[in-house]
């Protein structure tokens, strides 16, 4: 999977992973055997990493982009709150 390197994607898929890119103008260079392979093999090690889906769910969760949604969704929460009152 060939995926745009942002802060939300490098905190699940850690920052090693091969097939990032920053511009478009990259992903030809990353379509061959080799970056494919390392990738594949990259996932794997990350799959082997997470024991369970509850581990995936638990890193999940400390990450900020995680906190993010969640302390927007808190905020909206508030204010709807507020206004039925």
């Amino acid at each position: 999977m060939v995926i745009n390197k942002n802060e939300s994607v490098v905190e699940i898929l850690g920052p090693d992973y091969p097939l990032y890119y920053s511009d478009t103008r990259e992903i030809p260079n990353l379509l061959n055997s080799y970056a494919i392979v390392q990738a594949w093999k990259y996932l794997e090690s990350v799959k082997e990493s997470m024991t369970s889906k509850q581990d995936f769910a638990d890193d999940l969760q400390l990450t900020e982009v995680w906190q993010a949604c969640k302390d927007y969704i808190n905020r909206k929460n508030k204010a709807t709150d507020r206004l039925l009152k």
